[in-house]
């Protein structure tokens, strides 16, 4: 706290005021509000989240979905799923970050659609050439890998149509500067 006598010392324990982004005045500009996309964040989360419950409480049953006929559900198989749904709840999380129409909530769409695109690419060509190799490579059902892989086709390309074709979808906003204040 700085001093109104003048002296210096009390500049040494002068702390500068660190600035949020969302503390400065800001506008969503009307023609890009970014509706499309936070309904599809928010439809994201309510999915997630009921995969979420499915992945943590009952992995054997989504298991028993996807194993070939015959292939037992094992006990680590069952922990790895429940670590791949403890992952998914830090990804919940950040896309529902993204539902909110603020200047953090926007950028963080982007990130988080190029984040799904490329964990979606992956999924669709590991879950086909998981198909393709079959069940004595995997123990996955050829039929279920295709079709788990052939329904995230349609969730890479909700990914990739506002990524490289539609940016302005996730929403636009403007700081509003006062001019008022001098320096």
């Amino acid at each position: 706290m700085a001093s109104n006598d003048g002296s210096l010392l009390p500049l040494i324990n002068d702390r500068r005021k660190i600035i949020h982004p969302e503390d400065l005045p800001y506008q969503i500009n009307p023609e890009y509000p970014g509706y499309v996309l936070r309904f599809l964040f928010a439809a994201e989360v309510v999915i997630n989240a009921v995969e979420l419950v499915f992945l943590l409480f009952y992995p054997d049953r989504v298991l028993n979905l996807f194993l070939a006929e015959g292939v037992p559900v094992s006990t680590p198989l069952i922990t790895l799923m429940q670590f791949f749904g403890m992952l998914y709840v830090g990804i919940t999380i950040v896309t529902a970050l993204g539902v909110p129409n603020t200047p953090i909530a926007i950028e963080t769409r982007t990130s988080v659609y190029r984040m799904y695109a490329v964990l979606d690419f992956m999924a669709v060509t590991s879950l086909h050439y998981l198909a393709w190799k079959g069940p004595e490579y995997s123990g996955f059902s050829p039929k279920a890998m295709t079709f788990l892989g052939n329904y995230l086709i349609g969730a890479l390309l909700q990914r990739l149509i506002p990524l490289i074709w539609f940016p302005a979808s996730f929403g636009r906003y403007e700081y509003i500067l006062d001019s008022g204040r001098g320096n």
